[in-house]
C-alpha cells in the first residue's frame, strides 16, 4: 500500500464543502479506493493558498525529504497553491524527493498529458483566488478610508479601541527606540534578540525574528499612514515617529539590501533538460570569464560526458519560441481542448460511480413497492415497520449521494474554460516571468545531441527535433543575436 499524507486547508473564504472536516472525509474515502494507508495530516486553519507562509505545509515540503512517505493526498488543486508560480516550485521539490500528488475531488491521470489539464485546473484556481481577493480588497479600502482596523495581527506600539489604532503607551516608546537603533546602524540580529528579552514584547509566545523586525521597520502605519494599493490615506492613525526617522530606516534598509543580497539564478529547463550523448541529466552552473563577466549555463552531470556547454538565456529562449510555434499557437487550441476533454472523461470515474448508485437507488425503490405491496395485501409482520423504515433510510443516502457524484461531474472543465486558459498563456508568452509556467505547463522533456535538440511535449506524436541550423536561421531575427550561439561559449 502506497503511504499517503493528507494536507488540508481551510481558507478565510470559509465555504463549507471545503472545511477541514470536509477534506479530510473526501480523501479518506479516495484512499479506500485507491490502495492508500494514511499516516498523518498536515493541516493549516485559515490560510490562504496565495501565500507560501504556511507552517504546515511547509513542514510537509520539508519532510518529504524524509522518505516516511511517498505520496501527498489533497482535496483538490486550489487546496494545494493558487498560485502557479508556487505550485511548480514546490512539485518540483517533492517529485525530487519521489513524491507523487493526487486530488480526491479532480481527475488528472498520470502522465504528459495531464500535465496541462493540471495547469488548467490551476490556473481557474488562481483566476478564482484573484477575482475573491478584489471583493475583500473593496471592502477592506472601505475600512481604510474610514481609519478603522480590519482585523489582523495589530502594529507593535498600537492597540485596538472601538476599532480605531491608538497608541499602547506601553510599547511605543519601544517602537521609538528600534527605529532610532537602527537609523544608527545597530544591527538587526542584535536588536531583535535584545527585544526577545523584554517582559512585554509582542506577546502571544511568539519571538521577534528578521522577517517581524523588518516587517516593523516598513510599516508606514509608524508614520500614521494607512494604505493598501491605491488607497492612502494620510494622518489616519496616530504616528509613533516623525517621517524623517523612518525614510533614514528605509534608505539604510535598501543600502543593506543592495550589498548583501545575491542574486539567485533559476535555470528554467532544471529536472526536464537531458544530455543525448549520455542521457543523464543536464544541471545549471556559473563561470566566470577573464573579464570578470558572469555567464549561467548548462552542462552534463557526467563529468566524463563530451557535451558541450550551452548558454543558459539562449538555450530557453529557443525552448519558449518553438513551443510557443508548435504548441501554445491559438490554431492548435482546440486540439488541446479536445485533448484534455477526452483525458478528463477517461479518467472520470464519476459516470461509473453514478450508473452504480442509480442501480441500487432501483432496486431500493423496487423492495419498498414490494414491501407496500405486501402491506396492501394484508401481509404484516412484526418487522415490516422497521424494515420499511430502513428502506426509507437507504433510498434517502443514495439520492443523497447522487446529488453529490452529479456535482462532482459539473466540475470538469469545459473545452470553452480550457481554451480560454491557453489563450492567457499565449498572451503572456512575451512576458520572461511567465516563461517558468509556459516550460512547466508544455513541456515534458528536453534531450540535447551533437547536432540536434529534442523537445517532447506533454501531448502525443508531438515531439520536435530541431537542428543547429534551424536555429541559426531564428537567431538571424532574434534578438539574442548579438549574444551569440546558444552552443558556443
Amino acid at each position: 500500500m502506497l503511504k499517503t499524507i493528507i494536507y488540508a486547508r481551510y481558507s478565510s473564504d470559509k465555504q463549507n464543502e471545503q472545511s477541514i472536516e470536509g477534506q479530510i472525509h473526501e480523501c479518506e474515502q479516495f484512499a479506500k479506493t485507491h490502495d492508500m494507508v494514511i499516516i498523518k495530516h498536515y493541516i493549516d486553519r485559515a490560510l490562504s493558498g496565495k501565500t507560501d507562509d504556511r507552517p504546515s505545509f511547509l513542514q510537509m515540503i520539508k519532510d518529504s525529504s524524509s522518505g516516511l512517505f511517498d505520496a501527498i493526498l489533497v482535496y483538490k488543486t486550489d487546496r494545494f497553491a493558487r498560485n502557479r508560480y508556487d505550485s511548480a516550485v514546490y512539485k518540483a521539490k517533492l517529485k525530487k524527493n519521489g513524491i507523487k500528488i493526487f486530488y480526491a475531488k479532480e481527475n488528472i491521470p498520470d502522465g504528459p498529458e495531464g500535465i496541462i489539464l493540471e495547469s488548467m485546473l490551476e490556473g481557474f484556481a488562481e483566476y478564482y483566488s484573484a477575482e475573491l481577493s478584489q471583493k475583500v480588497k473593496r471592502g477592506i479600502k472601505e475600512n481604510i478610508r474610514k481609519g478603522l482596523s480590519f482585523g489582523g495581527a495589530c502594529p507593535f506600539g498600537y492597540k485596538i479601541v472601538n476599532k480605531k489604532y491608538v497608541i499602547d503607551d506601553e510599547q511605543a516608546p519601544y517602537v521609538k527606540k528600534i527605529f532610532e537603533d537602527y537609523a544608527k546602524g545597530r544591527r538587526a540580529i542584535d536588536i531583535f534578540n535584545e527585544l526577545n528579552t523584554l517582559p512585554n514584547y509582542a506577546g502571544k509566545g511568539r519571538k521577534w525574528n528578521r522577517s517581524s523586525l523588518n516587517r516593523m521597520l516598513t510599516n508606514k502605519k509608524y508614520i500614521g499612514i494607512y494604505e493598501l494599493e491605491d488607497v492612502c490615506v494620510k494622518d489616519a492613525i496616530p504616528s509613533i515617529i516623525d517621517e524623517a526617522l523612518f525614510n533614514k530606516v528605509q534608505s539604510r534598509i535598501l543600502f543593506n539590501r543592495r550589498h548583501t543580497t545575491r542574486a539567485k539564478v533559476n535555470y528554467l529547463l532544471s529536472g526536464k533538460l537531458f544530455c543525448g550523448l549520455c542521457e543523464h541529466s543536464m544541471t545549471g552552473k556559473t563561470g566566470t570569464s577573464k573579464t570578470k563577466v558572469k555567464y549561467h549555463y548548462y552542462v552534463c552531470s557526467n563529468r566524463h560526458c563530451k557535451q558541450k556547454k550551452y548558454r543558459k538565456e539562449l538555450l530557453e529562449d529557443i525552448i519558449i519560441q518553438y513551443t510557443v510555434k508548435d504548441i501554445l499557437n491559438p490554431k492548435h487550441f482546440k486540439m488541446i481542448a479536445k485533448k484534455c476533454l477526452e483525458i478528463q472523461q477517461a479518467d472520470n470515474k464519476i459516470n461509473d460511480i453514478l450508473l452504480m448508485l442509480k442501480k441500487q437507488l432501483t432496486a431500493t425503490k423496487t423492495k419498498i413497492n414490494n414491501l407496500m405491496n405486501a402491506i396492501e395485501a394484508g401481509i404484516i409482520t412484526t418487522s415490516t415497520k422497521d424494515r420499511l423504515e430502513q428502506l426509507e433510510q437507504e433510498k434517502y443516502k443514495l439520492e443523497l449521494e447522487i446529488s453529490t457524484q452529479q456535482l462532482n461531474s459539473n466540475r470538469l472543465l469545459s473545452e470553452k474554460q480550457i481554451i480560454y486558459m491557453l489563450n492567457v498563456f499565449y498572451n503572456k508568452r512575451v512576458d520572461v516571468s511567465f516563461y517558468n509556467q509556459i516550460i512547466d505547463c508544455f513541456i515534458y522533456k528536453i534531450y540535447i545531441y551533437s547536432d540536434k535538440i529534442c523537445i517532447v511535449y506533454n501531448l502525443n506524436n508531438s515531439d520536435k527535433d530541431v537542428t543547429y541550423s534551424d536555429i541559426n536561421e531564428l537567431y538571424k531575427s532574434s534578438h539574442l543575436n548579438s549574444c551569440g550561439s546558444p552552443y558556443d561559449l
